[in-house]
């Protein structure tokens, strides 16, 4: 059966507000969740229901010249090296991450799918779970204030708060690391990262946007007021702390960590959409057609038994993505490359995001 986008929006608007889902965060503990026409042309061939020149478009729109996965390599450095207690020792390194930030802004507003695949290829070690973890959410963040058209300051200060959202967890590095959930005292005692985080950020000063230290304390306050650590509800959260809240806990629920494995990012999706109370809805659509449901670099089943990787989104039906063939419906690798729009070719569809 065709996965039913219709039917996913409908969930997030009928769904009654309770919410039983209990899912796991980063560190184990159970979370609340929070909350132009085109003109006439001379017809071309075609393969697999895409024109040669269309497929030529979006194999280079998705993977352009440019290394843009190297910008996020970068920010994962400069994010060990940042990610700790003496901030203001560091105001060099932290206007050479902005910049580097503003970067990766200007690669996504122009698509940058391939920084959004290389969110799902970063070191999920130990030694590295808080840059990646961090970075990753900085990733979702900036496309989310992109939908919602935030000016160049905005998205910078959204990109910088988002970064730094889990400061607050270098005080709890043993328990992040235990391979294990934790039990119920270890969870009371790591939700203190949000209040060391604000602690921290805010005696930063003036070298990080003010509402760095607001989305460390609220990251996991929720919509409906069953978040902490303060139990705030939608209006007294802002917007940017709002955002880096759903982007931290969809980051978390589709990467995987020492004591399990992430859910494919369809599945999590579809379990954060099942506390829909706990989120803004126009951040949570943004979610669901610009990152969510199959990110770039997802592995696809289709209908017809093909498995495919997913190159580029489309934001109009989130579905029906642009994919390259990767192995026939025999199992047999695909040498040549093939696109397929799934958009434009309705007969054929993603049967499972869980490859």
């Amino acid at each position: 059966m065709a996965i039913n986008f219709s039917e996913t929006l409908r969930k997030i608007a009928n769904r009654p507000s309770g919410c039983e889902t209990t899912p796991k965060s980063e560190t184990g503990k159970t979370l609340p969740y929070r909350g132009a026409a085109q003109g006439n042309h001379v017809p071309e061939p075609v393969r697999d229901g895409v024109s040669v020149s269309d497929a030529a478009k979006k194999m280079e729109e998705a993977r352009p010249g440019e290394d843009n996965t190297g910008i996020y390599r970068q920010a994962a450095a400069l994010a060990r090296g940042l990610l700790g207690r003496d901030l203001r020792e560091k105001e060099n390194d932290i206007h050479e991450l902005s910049a580097l930030l503003n970067k990766m802004i200007g690669f996504l507003r122009r698509g940058g799918e391939d920084i959004i695949a290389a969110t799902f290829e970063g070191a999920v070690g130990n030694e590295d779970y808080l840059a990646s973890h961090s970075v990753n959410t900085c990733v979702y963040s900036i496309i989310m204030g992109l939908a919602r058209g935030y000016d160049d300051e905005s998205m910078e200060a959204l990109a910088l708060s988002a970064l730094f959202h889990d400061v607050g967890m270098v005080y709890y590095m043993d328990l992040v690391n235990k391979p294990r959930r934790l039990v119920p005292a270890e969870c009371e005692e790591i939700k203190q990262h949000t209040t060391k985080g604000f602690e921290l950020l805010r005696l930063a000063g003036d070298i990080l946007p003010k509402e760095a230290p607001y989305a460390a304390l609220g990251h996991h306050e929720r919509a409906d007021g069953t978040g902490y650590p303060n139990g705030a509800e939608s209006g007294a959260i802002d917007e940017i702390t709002s955002i880096v809240g759903l982007a931290d806990v969809y980051e978390a629920m589709s990467h995987s960590r020492g004591y399990r494995a992430g859910l494919a990012p369809y599945n999590a999706v579809k379990e954060i959409i099942s506390c829909k109370s706990s989120y803004e809805y126009a951040l949570l659509k943004i979610l669901i057609e610009r990152i969510g449901m199959f990110p770039p670099g997802s592995i696809v089943k289709l209908n017809n038994n093909r498995v495919a990787e997913v190159i580029k989104l489309n934001s109009q039906n989130p579905t029906r993505p642009v994919v390259r063939m990767l192995y026939d419906s025999d199992g047999r690798a695909i040498r040549r490359p093939e696109l397929l729009d799934l958009a434009s070719n309705f007969g054929t569809y993603i049967l499972s995001g869980d490859c």
